[in-house]
């Protein structure tokens, strides 16, 4: 749709969630979507997560496209992108504790707008500027907020007060 290069890594399937049929016609029909299933790349899962870690590691920007639920979906992804640096393109969550709109360091989309998509990723390749920017800030998001001592601190502060320890 917009003309340029798009890797998608997924499962064919996730709980009730089947994406292979869908997604494989897609990858049929444009030459510009490359769509890698786990499953079919022949490794163990470990070795799969590197591939895509480095894959994602060199892209211009990370987009967490989620299914529409009532929880913080996508938010796991969100943590990973952080600390590379990467402007982020997610799907709009009432229950994401991260607004990535209000932190600068990336755009929200309404669920299954194929549209706002295609716009978020026009206007970063667009804007260069505010897109390096936007990878800056999640940066230092990742190492002010979400860095490992910090989230082991926290960690071991509620089991303390569940224990009552505190």
């Amino acid at each position: 749709i917009t003309g340029n290069s798009l890797t998608i890594y997924t499962t064919r399937q996730h709980g009730e969630n089947e994406y292979y049929s869908y997604l494989d016609a897609i990858r049929r029909k444009e030459k510009n979507i490359r769509v890698l299933f786990s499953n079919e790349l022949g490794m163990k899962p470990d070795s799969v997560l590197r591939i895509i870690n480095e894959q994602v590691a060199h892209s211009f920007a990370v987009l967490i496209c989620c299914k529409a639920v009532n929880y913080g979906v996508g938010f796991t992804n969100l943590l990973e992108a952080l600390p590379l640096g990467k402007p982020v393109i997610i799907t709009e969550n009432k229950d994401m504790p991260i607004d990535v709109e209000k932190e600068g360091i990336g755009l929200k989309v309404k669920p299954y707008d194929i549209h706002g998509w295609v716009n978020a990723v026009n206007y970063l390749l667009s804007h260069p500027e505010e897109a390096k920017k936007m990878g800056q800030r999640a940066r230092a998001l990742a190492e002010e907020r979400f860095n490992g001592e910090l989230v082991k601190s926290r960690i071991e502060k509620e089991m303390e007060s569940l224990l009552g320890h505190e």
